[in-house]
């Protein structure tokens, strides 16, 4: 869990978040408030700020059933979101790359740029078919 947790921060996702959004993509059924709270160790109010913060992100979907609120991880906008992150960091690396002018650098950085760029077409590939 901690590796999905550390991933999610460093995609941009506070803490909190990160850490109720890994419980319930390792959940085999949606979540309540009080199983979440139950499961992180942070209190509900605590959770519900990081929750709506989760569902307006598009992340996190929840619905009513006998008057109680269950909480899903939107999986689709996971993989969204992973995919902003390695266009922006091809992006990125694209940049350098054309600024740099130094063989020792640049020969490394065409081939991850390469690299990358597959990833993206497959990654892309991946998502259109869900």
């Amino acid at each position: 869990m901690r590796s999905i947790i550390s991933l999610l921060t460093f995609l941009g996702l506070p803490n909190v978040a990160a850490t109720a959004l890994a419980v319930l993509l390792t959940a085999s059924k949606p979540l309540t408030l009080t199983e979440l709270s139950n499961r992180t160790g942070y209190a509900k109010s605590h959770l519900s700020t990081h929750l709506r913060y989760l569902a307006r992100s598009g992340l996190v979907e929840y619905v009513r059933k006998h008057g109680k609120a269950f909480y899903k991880a939107r999986k689709d906008a996971l993989l969204n979101l992973v995919h902003k992150h390695l266009k922006e960091l091809k992006h990125h690396l694209d940049y350098m790359n054309h600024e740099i002018k130094d063989a020792e650098l640049n020969s490394p950085l065409d081939s991850l740029l390469n690299e990358l760029s597959r990833i993206i077409r497959d990654f892309e590939r991946h998502i259109s078919r869900r």
